[in-house]
């Protein structure tokens, strides 16, 4: 995939390229391992050294890229073990964000869950993982949203994109889609029924076993 040019304009300049990296790395433009230097970002975004290292840090404290002495940045090629700490912590959570968002019972958050997980099942039908992935992502986040806690959506924000960037390959295995699903129809039913806190404990019971499988996956 070709890495595209972009002019930073307005905005923060360190927040804006931070941000264009980050979805680069989302996106696998930028690939586990891979060296990201100060002068091919100088040369992409048209900007001096300063902001390019403001976003290089920032990203490298959000836990994307880490430092490498006398050479630079590289994108984080995560571990077993970083795959599992990292979710453990979005597990936790997004456990509470799920009990908060079910007991508050709102009629709008339900609705917009029923409707992703009836969009789904048609791209599960399809086997359009792209689209699956994409309203997998919407569905979860509107738990996110759903919880009413700028704190924790804060937290959930950052936590779930470091694991969304390698959780899109794990759609690509057979029948994780089916499963998702299940898992789906399962939340809405707890919803349904006021089911606060076994609904939060399921979704980090979910979330606990998808680390296993995908850590499994990344290690072998």
């Amino acid at each position: 995939m070709a890495v595209k040019q972009a002019e930073i304009v307005h905005m923060s300049y360190s927040e804006q390229i931070a941000g264009v990296i980050e979805e680069d790395i989302l996106n696998g433009v930028y690939k586990p391992g891979q060296r990201i230097t100060e002068t091919e970002l100088s040369s992409r975004f048209k900007v001096s050294r300063s902001p390019l290292r403001e976003a290089l840090q920032k990203l490298e404290y959000q836990g994307f890229l880490e430092k490498e002495p006398y050479k630079g940045y590289r994108v984080i090629q995560p571990t077993y073990k970083d795959v599992i700490d990292t979710f453990i912590v979005r597990a936790n959570l997004e456990s509470l964000a799920v009990h908060i968002a079910v007991e508050e019972q709102d009629p709008e958050v339900l609705e917009q869950l029923v409707t992703l997980h009836e969009q789904m099942k048609e791209a599960a039908t399809n086997r359009d993982r792209e689209l699956y992935y994409k309203l997998n992502w919407q569905f979860h986040k509107v738990f996110h949203d759903g919880c009413k806690n700028k704190r924790l959506q804060s937290l959930l924000d950052n936590f779930s994109k470091q694991t969304e960037r390698f959780r899109k390959e794990y759609f690509k295995t057979q029948g994780q889609m089916e499963r998702s699903l299940t898992s789906h129809a399962t939340l809405i039913s707890l919803f349904k029924e006021n089911k606060a806190e076994a609904a939060g404990e399921y979704r980090k019971e979910t979330l606990l076993l998808n680390a296993k499988r995908l850590a499994d996956k990344i290690s072998t």
